[in-house]
């Protein structure tokens, strides 16, 4: 498994802030892996997905906040309702 192929879905971001301390001890203790946070994104969707918030990190680093991310060939969309483009 790489990095890149996990994808975390959470309510808030300070339940993904401690999915990624999970993910991040687990994937030290059992496999040796490190995530890296220039090769992560955050994406909102929500009523404040536009709005400044917390950093969330991963290793220390801030991960990126973006508006659109590429998945299986289709781009997700920050915005109030789930949305591909």
């Amino acid at each position: 498994m790489y990095a890149d192929d996990l994808i975390l879905m959470a309510s808030s971001l300070t339940m993904i802030q401690e999915m990624i301390k999970i993910c991040e001890m687990e994937a030290d203790d059992n496999i040796d892996m490190v995530f890296n946070a220039s090769k992560s994104m955050v994406l909102r969707i929500g009523n404040h997905f536009n709005q400044t918030c917390t950093p969330v990190n991963v290793g220390g680093n801030n991960i990126p906040f973006v508006l659109k991310a590429k998945y299986l060939g289709f781009y997700i969309c920050a915005a109030k309702f789930f949305k591909v483009s």
